[in-house]
């Protein structure tokens, strides 16, 4: 990431160089940020719906919070996006950036709390592993 915030997009998460809009948000634990196309982000709204044991009161703050925290941003000649700051500065994410691919989406974490999260993560990782016959 460099001092503007903005982040080199891999190559083969790409599908034309520039104006590729992407949103950001942040993970509500609060570890990362989600990065994902408009698409994706859409396919989010039917999962906001009244389920057992929470109110329809709860699902709509909830799905009132996922979207506003949505920044949408373009890809530029480079395949740079740049990160909002309001979205960079609670999760320390400035310097070296670790991107991690999903499905559908991507991550954005700051390198060295990505290693903690790997390092306590290792148990269960190979547990479900093991689980899968992975």
């Amino acid at each position: 990431m460099d001092a503007k915030k903005r982040v080199a997009v891999p190559s083969g998460w790409l599908q034309k160089k520039e104006g590729e809009e992407f949103y950001v948000l942040p993970h509500p634990g609060g570890e990362y940020l989600i990065v994902m196309p408009p698409g994706e982000l859409m396919n989010w709204g039917p999962k906001f719906q009244a389920r057992d044991g929470v109110s329809a009161a709860e699902m709509r703050t909830a799905e009132r919070r996922f979207f506003a925290a949505a920044h949408r941003v373009a890809t530029d000649s480079q395949g740079r996006i740049l990160v909002p700051e309001e979205h960079c500065e609670p999760l320390g994410l400035k310097g070296p950036v670790v991107f991690i691919g999903g499905r559908n989406r991507f991550e954005l974490w700051e390198k060295d709390r990505y290693a903690r999260s790997m390092a306590q993560s290792d148990d269960s990782y190979r547990k479900i592993a093991e689980e899968i016959g992975l």
